[in-house]
């Protein structure tokens, strides 16, 4: 099914994407639209990624080889809207079973870290903002999983999701919705003879 899923992954997301945008030129209210199916094709790929992870993915050991991280706050902004923003930088590397060198960022990962507070950004700063702006986690490892077809698709092991029937009766559900919709945007502007016309 995966598989499947797979194949008319790309042809399916074309044709709901064109069709939504006609029925937007012709009406703005179904910009609306875009939701549903973004939120479809966004889980629908979520799905397809994690259960080839969990099925035909290998488990390996990562090296984080590069981690740069940015703290950006202001301090003149009100506590109760200050907090831990930041833009962050993570490479690992690891050898698949092919003995190929790979490199990139994991779909998901979590580092041992300190956790900040609101409180922890004021000045003087404690020990936690300190240790936070010093953390290094260069050289570190933790174990990955990855897609032995793709090896650049990989996760940290603890986000392979072991049980995803939930997401799939939502697929399900939303797929239902998505496709009333789309078949009454066809009817509603007789979308087919209009392309028929065309040619």
């Amino acid at each position: 099914m995966v598989r499947q899923l797979e194949k008319i992954y790309y042809p399916v997301a074309i044709i709901m994407i064109v069709i939504v945008i006609y029925a937007a030129i012709q009406d703005m209210i179904y910009l609306l639209l875009f939701i549903p199916v973004l939120l479809l094709l966004a889980m629908i790929k979520v799905y397809t990624t994690n259960q080839r992870l969990k099925y035909a993915g290998i488990t390996t050991t990562a090296k984080i080889v590069q981690y740069e991280s940015y703290l950006n706050f202001d301090e003149d902004l009100a506590t109760s809207r200050r907090g831990d923003v930041k833009k962050e930088i993570l490479i690992v590397e690891f050898t698949t079973k092919d003995n190929k060198i790979v490199r990139g960022k994991p779909m998901q990962y979590k580092l041992n870290k300190p956790e900040l507070e609101d409180t922890d950004f004021e000045y003087p700063y404690n020990e936690k903002y300190i240790a936070l702006r010093d953390y290094n986690p260069v050289g570190e490892e933790f174990d990955i999983t990855y897609d032995r077809d793709r090896p650049d698709t990989f996760t940290a092991k603890q986000f392979v999701m072991e049980d995803l029937g939930w997401m799939l009766k939502f697929i399900y559900i939303l797929s239902v919705i998505v496709v009333i919709c789309l078949v009454s945007v066809l009817i509603e502007y007789n979308v087919v003879d209009t392309i028929k016309g065309l040619f």
